[in-house]
């Protein structure tokens, strides 16, 4: 007659893995009536028992985190762990490339593994973020009050400025740099110069504005150039005019000042003409004026 024994049996000595190599050994016995014993027979069947999912890692990673034109992009790398495996395996993760603006870009890595069972590991992703930007920004004035060569401001109001940047939502103002007024009181200038540097250190063109005007209290001077006073003569046959002429710390030479005058005066035998000179400079600063009396007799009765 037959008999049958049946023996399970691991092919694998370590018993964390004994699931993943099962085996079942069937073994047919037989003997005649007369004790002759046939050859025994076995049959082995193996298999895998595994539904524990494996696990994916992040092997390396190199974010560039935000930072501006990145020299290249070095993809992560992920491994899973499986029960059944030996050793941890590379697995090749997905990607839909480069998204998003310029100023905000991002791309993600996806791994995903399924053993041999179909057990699939819970996926893992990397995205990675960085900045695309080389342009540089724009700056502009936004207020300018330039005395534009007035006299004695009461007050400088310095200039305002703003720059526009790709990679921001709104205008930024920039303060600029000044030195502070230059030059003489009668030609005084002042020049802010604005300068602005994104972050990916992309340079906007500096932006200058220059004021000018004139720092003057002091009076001109008026003075006489030419005088030809008849002084008292009789019957001059002509009447010069005395001439004048003001200095001006503003100006670098004198000039010539027409004066007024109300014509001769006084009877025939003491007759005088005066001449006054006025001036005021650019800055309304007046001279003090400066006249000139001509006396003289016009007398051709006779005794």
């Amino acid at each position: 007659m037959f008999s049958f024994s049946s023996k399970r049996n691991t092919n694998d000595s370590r018993t964390d893995r004994t699931a993943c190599a099962r085996t079942q050994t069937w073994t047919a016995n037989y003997a005649d009536a007369c004790t002759n014993a046939a050859v025994p027979v076995s049959v082995t069947y193996t298999w895998v028992e595994d539904v524990v999912i494996p696990v994916i890692s992040v092997v390396t990673s190199a974010d560039p985190a935000g930072t501006c034109n990145p020299a290249s992009i070095v993809a992560p790398t992920f491994e899973a762990t499986d029960n059944c495996l030996a050793s941890a395996v590379s697995v090749t993760p997905t990607t839909a490339g480069p998204t998003g603006p310029a100023c905000a870009r991002t791309q993600t890595w996806t791994a995903n593994y399924t053993d041999a069972c179909t057990n699939a590991a819970v996926p893992v992703s990397v995205t990675y973020t960085w900045v695309e930007d080389v342009v540089i920004p724009v700056i502009s004035v936004v207020t300018s009050a330039d005395p534009a060569g007035t006299c004695n401001p009461s007050s400088i109001v310095a200039p305002t400025f703003g720059a526009t940047d790709n990679c921001l939502a709104s205008a930024v103002s920039v303060t600029p740099t000044t030195a502070g007024p230059t030059g003489p009181a009668c030609a005084r200038t002042q020049t802010w110069t604005a300068n602005y540097t994104d972050a990916c250190t992309n340079a906007a063109v500096p932006v200058g504005v220059t004021y000018t005007w004139v720092e003057d209290v002091v009076i001109p001077v008026i003075s006489v150039v030419t005088s030809a006073d008849p002084a008292g003569t009789c019957n001059p046959s002509s009447i010069v005019a005395p001439t004048f002429e003001a200095t001006d710390n503003c100006l670098a030479s004198a000039v010539s000042v027409t004066p007024t005058t109300a014509g001769p005066t006084g009877p025939a035998c003491a007759r005088t003409q005066t001449w006054t000179a006025n001036y005021t400079d650019a800055c309304t600063n007046a001279a003090v004026p400066v006249s000139v009396t001509y006396t003289w007799v016009e007398d051709v009765v006779i005794p």
